[in-house]
């Protein structure tokens, strides 16, 4: 039930270890080994629930959220300006 109202965001091993090197420089926290491993573990549990997955890697917000208010079907026609 509560799936239903849920989208994943994701993002690629590689650039989430860049990332979290700025923060952490040289941690496990930031070894792509690590983030390979809960990248694939949230894969995993995102898709065993039903939920859809939308990589974001290399998306603006505006196409982020264009997604996910396609995605959940958030808006009608009317509000999209089309079918007056």
């Amino acid at each position: 039930p509560w799936t239903k109202k849920m989208v994943a965001l994701t993002i690629q091993p590689a650039t989430l270890s860049n990332i979290r090197q700025q923060r952490r420089p040289s941690s496990e926290y930031a070894s792509l080994q690590t983030c390979q491993r809960e990248l694939r573990i949230a894969d995993t549990m995102f898709r065993n629930a039903g939920i859809p997955v939308f990589d974001t890697t290399d998306k603006s917000i505006e196409e982020i959220a264009g997604w996910i208010v396609k995605e959940k079907s958030l808006l009608d026609d009317t509000a999209l300006g089309i079918g007056h």
